[in-house]
């Protein structure tokens, strides 16, 4: 009876009904026993009979509903979300057909590299000048403090020495020049320039973003250098500092002869100053100079 007692107990409970259905068989089988049994109470062994069949018939009820509430969370997980990806999909389309047409695709191009010049230095055999002239050909994207590596190579493409700069490099042609001091007894075949990918270019429209212009570009050539004088003029809005000024020169058949790097303090708002650049060369009287301006 008692045993009957605690396993009609456990069927009632979903998460031990095991234990109720191990108990039941063994309650019932006990109390047959015990009413075959000559010369003991007859009344437990009732009571223990009919409360095994009872509880069997019970947990028989308690287990159906267990997988009955069971199966039904099944089917609501395996179709709920296919249902919320149908109603999102509905609800994506109807936002859709409200929304204007999407943008076309990223149109940003990458820096091209224009030309390239090299050579010894006159002053010192054991030095290298360089020129790297490129062009950002989008109207519409800057480049923002971005890297410039100068690598001067050999014919076995052995990087003999590099340079880098960081600057803005602004919407159309930019020049770099400068001077490599590690070369050794290497000979330079070629410069390479390495710079942003289009991807790392920055929206900023030419109407807002504003421009540099170069005039009045003249050299006074004496026996020990040449110096290269200019007006630079700004349409930026706000006065622009360390403005970073590339002079090219140019012998007469347009070969590229060398190049030099100076600075403008401050540039007014809109205004103008005039620059000066140093070439450690008197160059020849038919060399033609060009100016390059960056931040």
């Amino acid at each position: 009876m008692i045993v009957a007692f605690v396993g009609f107990i456990f069927a009632c409970i979903p998460g031990a009904l095991i234990v109720g259905w191990v108990l039941l068989p063994i309650a019932f089988v006990l109390s047959v026993v015990s009413l075959v049994l000559k010369g003991k109470r007859k009344w437990m062994g009732v009571v223990g009979l009919i409360v095994s069949i009872v509880g069997t018939v019970v947990g028989f009820f308690v287990f159906f509903a267990v997988v009955s509430t069971a199966f039904d969370d099944a089917f609501d997980d395996a179709f709920a979300p296919e249902t919320a990806v149908s109603q999102a999909s509905e609800e994506q389309a109807a936002d859709d057909s409200e929304e204007p047409a999407a943008e076309p695709a990223d149109s940003r191009q990458e820096m091209v590299l224009l030309e390239t010049a090299f050579g010894k230095s006159t002053y010192d055999s054991s030095t290298w000048w360089y020129v790297s002239i490129f062009e950002n050909p989008n109207a519409d994207y800057i480049f923002p403090s971005t890297g410039l590596t100068i690598e001067a190579v050999d014919a076995d493409g052995t990087i003999l020495d590099s340079s880098s700069e960081y600057r803005t490099i602004l919407s159309g042609k930019s020049a770099v020049a400068g001077t490599l001091f590690s070369v050794g007894d290497g000979q330079i075949a070629e410069i390479e320039l390495r710079g942003p990918g289009a991807t790392d270019s920055t929206r900023s429209p030419a109407s807002e973003t504003g421009t540099f212009t170069i005039a009045e570009v003249a050299p006074t050539t004496d026996s020990y250098s040449t110096e290269v004088r200019g007006k630079v003029t700004s349409s930026f809005s706000d006065d622009q500092e360390f403005v970073q000024i590339v002079v090219v020169a140019r012998d007469g058949s347009g070969k590229i002869i060398g190049g030099e790097t100076g600075y403008i303090d401050r540039l007014p708002a809109g205004g103008a100053a005039q620059f000066e650049v140093t070439f450690f060369d008197p160059l020849p009287a038919d060399t033609k100079y060009e100016a390059y301006a960056a931040l």
